[in-house]
């Protein structure tokens, strides 16, 4: 059936683009009245199909150790774009190569480098984070 529909359109409009760019679209309705199907075969040359949207993200962290003869560092981790605290900090001391249960951390955004907000309840955590800010980790002794 669907063959004989498609035959049916080449006869009419016949070209390279049509052979190229074209394809054929089943459509099944059915009467929820009578409970009649229709069947119909449309021609098409353009499908909508979703993008899928990336939601992660690549975060800079400063971490700042607790002793003086260590350097701080700065790296990036992946994360989605909203994270727990406690997905953050596992992240991050992974990307440290720290077991939570040895060292304990605290993660802060700072805001023009002197404004400080600790994150410390169980909230869903933005991490895009706007312009001046930076994600800092200090070190507990």
């Amino acid at each position: 059936m669907s063959l004989e529909y498609w035959e049916g359109f080449k006869k009419r409009d016949q070209s390279l683009m049509i052979d190229l760019f074209y394809g054929q679209l089943k459509s099944r309705v059915q009467c929820t009245v009578c409970n009649k199907i229709s069947i119909s075969f449309d021609p098409f040359n353009m499908l909508s199909v979703p993008i899928p949207i990336n939601r992660e993200c690549k975060l800079a962290v400063k971490y700042f150790p607790y002793t003086l003869q260590e350097k701080p560092k700065e790296f990036l981790i992946n994360v989605a774009d909203t994270v727990t605290l406690q997905e953050l900090r596992s992240k991050i001391l992974e990307a440290l190569g720290f077991e939570a249960a040895k060292n304990q951390v605290f993660i802060c955004k700072a805001k023009n480098k002197s404004n400080l907000e600790m994150l410390v309840k169980e909230k869903m955590i933005r991490t895009n984070l706007e312009k001046g800010e930076e994600m800092c980790v200090y070190e507990r002794p």
